[in-house]
């Protein structure tokens, strides 16, 4: 090693941005390697470098002993003795091997150990520059393009945007420069291998970061993003200041803000909506541009919208895409429905009942959402006699004509029963029910009968007193009203009471 190499140092360097000092101290442990190769493993031996002239120099120690045993840490008292009278034995001898005499080819394999250090430390300085930047948006220049990824020259390496990370309908040629941000770093043998993506939900994220100060200060917040990149964006934006309007700040004065989110991201279309922690009201926000007259909340991830019939198409958007959308912006399920769509199924469904009836005939239909899905209760009452039907399922169409389908069965059932009761009513008309399944006995028979005395009771008591006698109901004296009152245990295993009218 002379100077020359020295400021060969300095220019790689410059030309990888490894430090100097760094550099010395890799050419150390390469020198020492091939010394190493060539003197013994076991050899103990340190490296210096005059950084002015370039002189390279090997320290080896050896143990003075009287018997060699590893003569690559072992001299004889002897030899040493024939140098210099004053040594003796247990100390150390140390002595200078100039690295320029190493020969052709350890000086070869120093060279290779360097320069795969140097390969190695650019590596980490490339994995280290980039990992804990995932998300962040960079641009570069294409530097190729093949069928399966887009190569994109960075400052310091390359990276790709495989197939799946970009945009359809995209063309990019070498040369152009491309905005993408990192999804992945990955510490591979060949190198760091980082991944770009377009069509991350991500990439939409950093953009509007990039362009609307409120959400990079944290003054608005981004709640969540849908995106099916290259078509439409729906993002969800919230402000703590009440006085701030989020969406106004992500869309900018007369648009500018957007305007230059929407040129990075080609023909892509973005809905910014206001977020609701009331999932309701959100998602009536995340539906638009449709205006929905009625949101049904089923359970916490499952809702109705009703919308009008001209609003139909807009709710659910091209091929499905606003609702879809709209689904994974709420992370529900929302099934969209016309304003008459619901109302139309019931009367629908009811009118199978209706010639059974007279038109007077009072029906009541209540809908309510149950830890085991939809409930719907459908009851129909006339001339004091009261038909009901309760059905539980995740679908409230599904349950509506279950329900529909139960009060029908009831009626046939019990038909020449209901047309002996109803038989002055010149508008009943039970003798048209259909038959049910062969085999069924309709005739009532009561085969026991008791009797007790009704005891006054709270009716916390009264369902105490159900669960220990093992019962589905109890009758009772409320103790606040004195009235008679029954519990009974429901199909979801909850108590309900009833009271008699006054």
């Amino acid at each position: 090693m002379n100077k020359e190499i020295i400021e060969a140092l300095g220019q790689i360097e410059k030309e990888t941005g490894i430090a100097k000092d760094e550099l010395i101290d890799m050419m150390k442990e390469s020198v020492l390697h091939a010394f190493h190769k060539n003197y013994g493993e076991d050899s103990r031996a340190e490296v210096q470098i005059d950084e002015d002239t370039g002189g390279t120099y090997v320290i080896v120690s050896k143990d003075i002993v009287l018997e060699v045993e590893n003569p690559e840490t072992e001299v004889s008292l002897d030899e040493m003795k024939a140098i210099d009278e004053r040594y003796e034995e247990g100390g150390v001898v140390q002595y200078t091997v100039d690295a320029s005499k190493f020969g052709r080819i350890a000086a070869q394999t120093a060279k290779q150990v360097f320069l795969q250090k140097i390969k190695e430390r650019e590596k980490q300085k490339i994995f280290s520059e980039f990992k804990g930047r995932e998300g962040e948006i960079i641009t570069g220049k294409v530097s190729r393009v093949t069928m399966r990824a887009i190569h994109v020259a960075l400052n310091t390496t390359t990276a790709i945007i495989p197939l799946a990370e970009q945009i359809q309908g995209e063309t990019y040629e070498v040369g152009d420069r491309i905005k993408a941000c990192i999804k992945t770093v990955e510490d591979r043998q060949r190198g760091p291998q980082i991944v770009l993506s377009r069509r991350s939900p991500q990439f939409v994220e950093e953009l509007f970061k990039r362009e609307v100060p409120e959400i990079e200060n944290g003054t608005v917040k981004i709640m969540g993003i849908a995106r099916e990149a290259g078509n439409r964006t729906k993002i969800a934006v919230y402000s703590d200041n009440e006085e701030l309007d989020a969406v106004g700040a992500c869309i900018g004065v007369r648009g500018t803000r957007i305007g230059a989110i929407l040129d990075d991201l080609g023909y892509e279309k973005v809905d910014v909506v206001l977020w609701n922690e009331d999932p309701v009201k959100f998602v009536k926000e995340a539906i638009k541009p449709a205006f929905p007259d009625r949101i049904i909340l089923l359970e916490e991830d499952k809702v109705i919208v009703i919308v009008a019939d001209d609003e139909l198409s807009l709710a659910i958007g091209r091929k499905g895409q606003n609702v879809r959308l709209a689904s994974k912006l709420c992370k529900m399920s929302i099934d969209v429905k016309t304003k008459d769509g619901l109302k139309e199924m019931i009367d629908k469904k009811f009118s199978k009942l209706d010639k059974y009836f007279p038109e007077e005939a009072v029906t009541e239909i209540m809908v309510e959402k149950g830890k085991a899905g939809y409930k719907f209760e459908a009851m129909l009452q006339e001339k004091g006699t009261l038909f009901r039907s309760e059905v539980t399922a995740e679908d409230p169409y599904i349950a509506l004509d279950i329900a529909v389908g139960k009060l029908s069965r009831q009626m046939s059932k019990f038909k020449s029963k209901l047309k002996a009761k109803f038989k002055p009513h010149k508008d009943m008309r039970f003798d048209i029910l259909p038959d049910i399944a062969e085999g069924h006995k309709e005739e009532v028979e009561i085969i026991k009968e008791k009797t007790f005395d009704v005891e006054i009771m709270t009716p916390e008591d009264a369902v105490v007193q159900m669960e220990l006698l093992q019962h589905d109901f109890y009758v009772f004296k409320d103790a606040a009203t004195k009235e008679l009152a029954i519990v009974y245990i429901r199909e979801d295993k909850t108590y309900g009471i009833i009271r008699p009218k006054a």
